[in-house]
């Protein structure tokens, strides 16, 4: 069986393709379905896929979802996303896919698909591929205990630095948060802790052994080699992303440092 298709519930532990090695595996509000990993697998997602094809349905309700609004394809022993769309697909990540764009290749393992649609509504596609041997869907556990939320160690003075930089993400309120320029970090340094004389270069040698601290621990995007030009700020939004929101490095309560508290 190339492709199965179960309405709601969970998606089976056992049998193909499931289980099948290198297996797509897509979970939607509707249900899930799973493509094994055949040259010209494909599977169309959006309001309202194709008959014709293999389809799952998104934001069926939403009419700036559009019909077929992507394409996965299973071709050159990977899987690939396709945007067809109107508006872009963010990847978990926090990385953008749109029309224009070339066929983004997906990794094993977990992938999340948003498309943010009507009134900011979001439409969520559960992606997994599975691993060369097959059958490594994650399954429910209920009873497991909380693994515990990652830290990453930081100096008092990084804490400081960080905090000016990324301080829109840590207010409530701010939908899309940049960080503070560069100069924009010096000046309110400056600002705070005027003694310390503040410049682009002392700030850049606070900041440059946690963005490569992180890099040798796994976390991807926060080196220079490893995002596509123009870099901008791209670095330090990667950097504040991985800090404030995919770890609880940095909170709300750091604000103190910079607000008055300390």
């Amino acid at each position: 069986m190339a492709i199965a298709r179960i309405d709601g519930g969970s998606v089976p532990r056992q049998g193909k393709p499931w289980t099948s090695p290198d297996a797509l595996v897509v979970r939607g509000f509707n249900g899930a379905v799973a493509v094994e990993a055949r040259p010209g697998g494909r599977l169309c997602f959006g309001r309202a896929p194709d008959p014709a094809a293999e389809g799952m349905r998104l934001g069926e309700d939403d009419l700036r979802v559009s019909r077929t609004h992507g394409v996965l394809v299973h071709r050159q022993q990977w899987w690939w996303l396709r945007n067809t769309g109107s508006l872009p697909i963010e990847i978990s990540g926090g990385r953008r896919v749109h029309k224009a764009d070339e066929e983004y290749p997906l990794d094993p393992g977990h992938t999340t698909l948003v498309i943010t649609g009507s009134n900011d509504r979001k439409h969520i596609l559960h992606l997994y591929i599975n691993g060369p041997d097959g059958g490594r869907q994650p399954y429910p556990v209920p009873d497991g205990r909380t693994v515990e939320q990652i830290v990453w160690p930081l100096t008092p003075r990084q804490r400081r630095v960080l905090v000016v930089l990324g301080q829109r993400y840590l207010r409530s309120g701010d939908l899309d948060p940049q960080p503070l320029t560069r100069q924009g970090t010096v000046d309110h340094l400056n600002e705070l802790w005027p003694g310390e004389r503040w410049t682009l270069r002392k700030v850049d040698h606070v900041v440059e052994p946690v963005r490569l601290h992180l890099h040798a621990k796994g976390v991807r995007g926060v080196v220079e080699a490893e995002v596509d030009p123009p870099v901008g700020n791209k670095l330090s939004h990667n950097l504040l992303v991985e800090l404030t929101v995919k770890t609880a490095t940095l909170t709300p309560g750091d604000l103190r440092l910079i607000d008055g508290g300390e």
